[in-house]
């Protein structure tokens, strides 16, 4: 990765925010987003007890392997709404992006 570590803290015209570690915790809470709203979605579908931990063991391997080696920033609130254009800039520079409350 050319651009190294990502920083601890963002600094920004609006003001500094941390920059959370994307631990096991953060990897686990995304994957179970799925077994979360699915069933909000569809009414056909539902996850009782059983199914929950099969999906969790399912995703153990990818979450211990994730956490042990991050290093680099998830937005993780990644939409057009949340880019600008920023035409005075060159190449890919002219892309800026907004709202990382939620990166890790």
């Amino acid at each position: 990765h050319e651009a190294g570590n990502p920083p601890e803290i963002l600094q920004g015209p609006a003001g500094d925010w941390p920059l959370l570690t994307y631990d096991a915790t953060a990897l686990q809470g995304g994957a179970d987003l799925f077994v979360e709203w699915l069933p909000k979605l569809d009414d056909r579908v539902s996850f009782d007890a059983a199914a929950i931990a099969d999906w969790r063991a399912a995703w153990a391997p990818i979450v211990a392997s994730g956490a042990a080696g991050a290093s680099v920033m998830a937005h993780r609130d990644y939409h057009a709404e949340n880019l600008i254009w920023l035409p005075e800039r060159q190449g890919a520079a002219r892309v800026g992006m907004i709202d990382f409350q939620d990166a890790v």
